[in-house]
């Protein structure tokens, strides 16, 4: 049911979709995402239950393997929606784009940063050996310099 309703209310919201009636073209939406991810479940469902279907929209799902490529997209409107994790995002809004996160289909994100004590700041990002951890319960690897 939350499922339902978050793409509903998301898809209704965004393109002023109202009541579907009889005989009026399905609104064809485009929905972008990097692979195929467990983050889509919602849009499955709503697809296999029919939930689209019920309220006149017509979703594709689109896998483009860059995210900055899906961002564009997203803006030139040739996908109107996008599942993706929020990075890409929060670093067009940090450097003053136009891209928002809209909602988020996890309550806690799966991903990460991770840095030395010594890393305070972006700024001191800048040529230190960066990596993504998945899980925080799964085993790093060491960095170059040895340290974990």
């Amino acid at each position: 049911m939350l499922a339902r309703s978050f793409w509903l209310i998301a898809f209704a919201a965004l393109m002023n979709i109202t009541q579907a009636t009889p005989g009026r073209t399905a609104d064809a939406v485009n929905v972008a995402t990097p692979s195929i991810v467990i983050f889509a479940i919602p849009y499955w469902i709503a697809e296999q239950k029919g939930y689209f279907k019920d309220e006149n929209i017509e979703p594709t799902l689109e896998v483009v393997a860059n995210q900055r490529e899906i961002g564009q997209r997203v803006l030139n409107g040739a996908s109107q929606f996008s599942i993706t994790g929020p990075d890409a995002t929060i670093v067009d809004a940090i450097n003053g784009g136009p891209s928002r996160i809209l909602a988020g289909v996890v309550r806690k994100p799966p991903l990460y940063l991770i840095a030395k004590s010594s890393i305070k700041t972006f700024a001191d990002l800048r040529g230190a050996n960066r990596r993504a951890v998945a899980h925080r319960r799964l085993k790093q690897a060491p960095d170059q310099d040895g340290e974990g």
